[in-house]
């Protein structure tokens, strides 16, 4: 019989009574979902914004399964030896992407957080792990084969044509093999996962990013800093009529007006301001007119104010997040702006509007009400203006198509169209045929006013919250490092969280914030404790099977652990629910001064997070890893052919495994168990 040690790490003897699992049970389906019974894509928190999750799928966790090589265009690409070297992956091909927990110098279990789902092998289970692109850089943008075959292997997993829009989000990811103590992740913290910088791809070796010039416009992967790249899909609309969306969309917002302002702080340290709809319009309306005035209390146009206020900087996945939830949200063709911004003639602003029955518009005081028309005066910010008794005004309007505030859709689509054809004169707007946005599709009224942070946008702002958990669910596993292994862990961001938020100024406002997670994982631990105590038979057939007391306990105990997972989850998600409002923090007697908190975040990881399962995004929305670009230079053609990713499609990541067969003592137990 193999080695317990193989499957039980030493660590959860130490911790066996308070021991607490994020994992499923071994014979449960591997992807078994965070709340059972609700589908694929499971409703979190507010219900209306249609966001959901699903587990972590159990591939970033499970260290049996093997480590597989994706395939391009017929051909499969892997690290030759000085890749190996420059990627200082300990010499081994499998380290790559891959995290390793320890306790005082041991290893406990390994996070494969850069490795994805390939597709499915010659036996048709899932297979995991990554999918080397080659990029040649030093060529011009136009016509070389290696950045020729990459289009094409991207154009061909999306199920697009030649001549189609490439639009590809890129995350750039160092892939050194990392180690660290569970006692000090908290402290030296990888709430990234290793990624550092978003953009995108746009074709022929271009990249586009933020700040403008970054990369100079191209890969710049420097033989050791490679970036994944992946697909964003939205339902109902072809992957063809949505990269153009996207790509003019980004185009718009990274090349025109200027170009890009990055943020003149670290993105840690930078507010996330497009974390809703009103805000992200108003943005753009501001980026396309720098005139525009957002509102009378301004008394300037909104985009003197972006260019001095810190909180409107944008720093490069908050600049990409915001292209896709623009894209999302607006049609790039008139009839688009219209259905967002409304007609021209609708608006109320800078001059006044005649009234229903195309007359002039008189404005007297009351005194002459009963011979002249009377309606509120709107001076030229739209804000009324009550006259003075005696006052009296007359405004003609003879032509109401040049006097009224043409700043609605038409005026809107107009600039945008103006300033793309001055910058980019090689690219034209296509009018996109039964494209629905997803305000429309989930029925949002008055898109452009809407302030809830979320509401209608590919995925929900990140907050700490978000982040502490997300690390937690892939570091911090409680059935992997123990009850004590998962407190400290959480208490180890406390300086993080202190710093990043001004208001939660001490040690006790820190232990408010994260005080009912830890009684709900101590409520937890002594369910745990009081079943691996009764479980006297299981532990007792162990032990005649030829293991110690010990290891039959630490079996049991995590057998145990793993069982309260569903349970635990179901009743964690609303605590951190109370963590995502600022509202309710200050129920637990916090007040977060939002004038210069940096709640909302949307980091550069946040697309591998929802890959894995590990955040919230909307259900009309989905993003999957094409691979993984790397220089040229460091790959050599793999001996064996890999696999294979199917055309255009989201596919499941279920390998439709009910247990996993390399492991006797997990099968011998879930027989026993159930």
């Amino acid at each position: 019989m193999k080695s317990i040690k193989k499957y039980l790490p030493i660590i959860l003897f130490t911790t066996l009574i308070t021991s607490l699992s994020v994992s499923n049970v071994w014979n449960m389906n591997p992807v078994e979902k965070r709340i059972p019974g609700l589908g694929d894509c499971a409703a979190v928190g507010d219900a209306e914004n249609e966001q959901c999750e699903v587990n972590i799928q159990e591939y970033y966790l499970k260290d049996d399964l093997s480590f597989n090589l994706g395939s391009m265009n017929g051909k499969t690409w892997t690290l030759n030896a000085e890749g190996i070297e420059t990627m200082k992956i300990d010499g081994v091909l499998e380290n790559f992407g891959r995290f390793e927990v320890q306790k005082d110098g041991q290893k406990i279990f390994v996070v494969k957080e850069n490795n994805y789902y390939l597709g499915r092998d010659g036996s048709e289970d899932a297979a995991f792990g990554i999918r080397f692109l080659p990029i040649y850089d030093e060529a011009d943008f136009a016509d070389n084969e290696v950045t020729q075959t990459l289009d094409d292997y991207l154009r061909s997993a999306m199920g697009i044509s030649a001549e189609d829009k490439l639009f590809a989000p890129i995350v750039y990811y160092h892939p050194e093999y990392f180690v660290g103590d569970v006692t000090k992740l908290g402290q030296k913290h990888r709430f990234d996962d290793g990624f550092t910088h978003m953009g995108a791809y746009i074709g022929k070796r271009r990249t586009r990013n933020a700040p403008y010039r970054y990369h100079n416009k191209k890969w710049e992967i420097r033989k050791k800093y490679p970036a994944n790249i992946y697909q964003v899909s939205y339902d109902g609309v072809s992957q063809k009529v949505f990269n153009q969306n996207l790509h003019t969309t980004l185009r718009i917002l990274n090349e025109t007006n200027g170009t890009v302002r990055f943020s003149s702080l670290d993105y840690e340290k930078d507010f996330f301001d497009g974390n809703n709809l009103k805000a992200i319009f108003d943005f753009y309306r501001a980026w396309l007119d720098n005139t525009w005035i957002r509102s009378p209390e301004d008394g300037r146009p909104f985009w003197d104010i972006i260019k001095s206020v810190y909180k409107y900087d944008t720093y490069c996945a908050e600049h990409i997040t915001m292209v896709i939830n623009v894209a999302l949200n607006l049609v790039q063709s008139e009839q688009g702006y219209i259905d967002l911004f409304g007609k021209n003639s609708m608006q109320v602003g800078e001059q006044q509007k005649m009234d229903a029955t195309g007359s002039p518009v008189y404005i007297v005081d009351e005194n002459g009400a009963d011979k002249l028309k009377s309606v509120p005066f709107l001076d030229e910010y739209g804000k009324e203006v009550i006259l003075s008794t005696g006052d009296k005004m007359m405004i003609e309007i003879k032509d109401p198509q040049l006097v009224s505030n043409t700043k609605g859709g038409e005026y809107f689509y107009a600039l945008a169209k103006r300033n793309w054809k001055l910058h980019i004169s090689d690219e034209a707007f296509k009018d996109s045929e039964n494209f629905k946005t997803l305000w429309q599709k989930m029925q949002i009224h008055k898109p452009v006013e809407q302030t809830k942070a979320g509401y209608g946008l590919a995925w929900a702002p990140q907050t700490l919250a978000d982040l502490v958990s997300d690390f937690m669910a892939l570091y911090g596993r409680f059935d992997k490092v123990g009850f004590a292994g998962s407190v400290a862990m959480i208490d180890g961001f406390e300086l993080e969280v202190r710093d990043r938020l001004k208001s939660v100024s001490n040690s006790d406002d820190f232990k408010k914030l994260v005080a009912p997670v830890k009684q709900l994982l101590g409520k937890y631990a002594e369910k745990v404790k009081a079943e691996v105590a009764s479980k006297v038979e299981a532990i007792q057939k162990l032990m005649a099977s030829g293991y110690s007391q010990e290891q039959a306990q630490m079996a049991v105990g995590q057998m145990v652990a793993q069982s309260y997972y569903t349970p635990f989850r179901q009743e964690v998600l609303p605590l951190l629910e109370v963590l995502r409002s600022p509202e309710k923090i200050k129920e637990l007697g916090i007040e977060l001064d939002q004038s210069d908190e940096f709640f909302y975040y949307s980091p550069p990881t946040v697309l591998n997070r929802i890959v894995q399962g590990n955040h919230r995004k909307n259900k009309y929305v989905q993003v999957r890893v094409l691979g993984t670009a790397v220089d040229s230079s460091v790959l050599e053609e793999a001996e064996k052919e890999g696999v294979s990713l199917a055309k255009n499609s989201v596919e499941s990541e279920d390998d439709g495994s009910t247990e996993w067969e390399d492991n006797p003592l997990e099968n011998w137990l879930s027989r026993w168990w159930n």
